[in-house]
């Protein structure tokens, strides 16, 4: 799997761009890859104040998407940019630009897996709960995190695309809310077949 997270805000004019790249990438590699997009910031993804209802007044952004510019900067870099894997962090190189997401996803899709969701019965949920069972899938060494997000597709509302106010936009992958984001519960040295259950 590759993670995307698109960094993107309603009256960003170029976002659009950067969301037609990622519905490309996934047409092209379906669900080896896994899309967010994050709304953030006080330019970009900041409602519109309320004398100019009804365009912009919808507030997709979240604590935790606000938590990661603050750590990662991503809107110090301007938008729209992306995270693939994560690769570059904590380097100021790590915000992609949109023309260069296709070769870094190309330069990825082939890495071997640490850590599996090896099959539908092991993430389940109810009104309550979701239980995550993980497998390792090398002996591995190291510290790692668990990151559980909510995401919503078809959100219809209003978005900048260059110099369009589209009242009917669709919004896909946008972030709702993180359920965790921490350690494993077993860390350290992890042997292939492990399985690490959690419960949230």
């Amino acid at each position: 799997k590759i993670l995307m997270e698109d960094y993107s805000g309603h009256t960003c004019s170029n976002c659009p761009n950067a969301a037609r790249e990622l519905d490309a990438l996934i047409d092209i590699y379906s669900k080896k890859i896994v899309p967010i997009t994050i709304h953030v910031g006080k330019t970009y993804a900041r409602p519109y104040h309320i004398s100019q209802a009804p365009k912009y007044q919808y507030d997709f952004r979240t604590e935790t998407g606000e938590s990661w510019n603050n750590l990662f900067q991503i809107t110090n870099l301007g938008l729209p940019k992306g995270m693939i894997n994560r690769i570059g962090v904590p380097n100021s190189t790590h915000g992609a630009e949109v023309t260069n997401w296709n070769s870094i996803v190309q330069s990825v899709a082939s890495d071997e897996p640490d850590f599996g969701i090896t099959n539908s019965s092991d993430i389940n949920g109810n009104a309550g709960s979701v239980d995550v069972n993980i497998k390792v899938l090398n002996d591995i060494q190291g510290d790692f995190n668990l990151v559980l997000c909510l995401t919503e597709d078809s959100i219809i509302n209003w978005q900048k695309d260059g110099q369009s106010n589209i009242e009917y936009y669709q919004h896909n992958h946008v972030l709702r809310t993180v359920i965790y984001d921490d350690k494993l519960s077993n860390e350290g040295t992890l042997a292939d077949g492990t399985v690490i259950e959690n419960n949230f």
